[in-house]
């Protein structure tokens, strides 16, 4: 069944429905149970959407290995062509399909590594390189939605202890949230659409920022924004997961997520994470765009 709340929304239901009888066995009434069902069914869609993931990553993996042989063999020979007397307008298409079959190469490692199965080994994480390699997943999504986007990458930035596998899904996680932001159905007409990534480091930690000029949140969806299942995507779009969970391996590396929005304006949302403790590099000044610990 479907029920209706006071508030008018409405629910799904298992409704049991059990007579009562006297002694004679003649009916004189009976108890209506009903049970709501929106936490098993959003349960089950959890589950569903885990399965189609696994195979998801089972289709990448595959689709990757097909496509990187060919364009192994497309870098090698334009290699080859280079070493030829050629023209300047020749040499100069050749050098371009050498240098965007190693850009694709790239992207698809990064899917590998994204895809790859089982547990990540703990260790010294690059926050830039994860910045760097989350933009190439993005790169054509960004293309195709005329976003600018930007970066501003610490230089000598400490490294974190950590799984890199996770902590990239928290960066993929909040890249697309940003870009949700940024589509033209919640910015309407404006023009200027961007998306930043910076880093930065202080004498403990590490900072990764993600700051868009979209949309931005109003105070009640700021309030909720880190429950399971709560989303402002349309359905079949968002599963309300993911921030959740990204919230949850930022706690499980020691560090934690922290938004600043303002409707119409932008959201920035901050992953704050320990340096890896062997580093003892020395943070630069204040100029190179370090945020300090308060």
């Amino acid at each position: 069944h479907v029920h209706r709340r006071r508030d008018g929304s409405e629910f799904p239901a298992a409704v049991a429905v059990n007579p009562l009888r006297n002694a004679q066995g003649v009916s004189t009434g009976a108890v209506v149970s009903v049970r709501d069902l929106t936490a098993e069914r959003a349960q089950a869609e959890q589950l569903r959407h885990a399965e189609k993931m696994v195979a998801l990553g089972e289709l990448v993996a595959g689709v990757a290995h097909e496509i990187n042989n060919p364009l192994t063999g497309i870098s090698a020979f334009a290699e080859l062509l280079l070493d030829d007397p050629l023209e300047d307008e020749q040499r100069e298409s050749v050098e371009m399909i050498k240098r965007e079959s190693e850009r694709a190469t790239a992207v698809i490692r990064d899917l590998l590594l994204f895809a790859r199965k089982g547990d990540a080994p703990v260790g010294p994480v690059d926050l830039n390189a994860l910045v760097e390699q989350t933009l190439r997943l993005r790169g054509y999504a960004h293309r195709a939605a005329g976003l600018q986007v930007h970066t501003d990458l610490a230089p000598a930035l400490p490294a974190v202890l950590g799984d890199g596998q996770r902590l990239q899904q928290v960066l993929l996680n909040l890249v697309t949230n940003a870009e949700h932001a940024l589509s033209p159905e919640r910015t309407g007409s404006r023009t200027a659409r961007t998306l930043t990534l910076r880093t930065a480091w202080a004498a403990h930690h590490v900072f990764v920022t993600v700051e868009d000029s979209g949309c931005g949140m109003t105070s009640d969806v700021k309030r909720r924004l880190f429950e399971p299942f709560f989303t402002t995507k349309p359905p079949g779009i968002g599963t309300g997961l993911g921030l959740s969970v990204s919230y949850g391996i930022a706690q499980a590396h020691g560090g934690s997520l922290s938004v600043e929005s303002e409707l119409d304006v932008g959201t920035r949302v901050r992953l704050t994470l320990p340096r890896e403790p062997s580093v003892t590099r020395e943070p630069a000044s204040a100029a190179s765009g370090i945020v300090r610990d308060a």
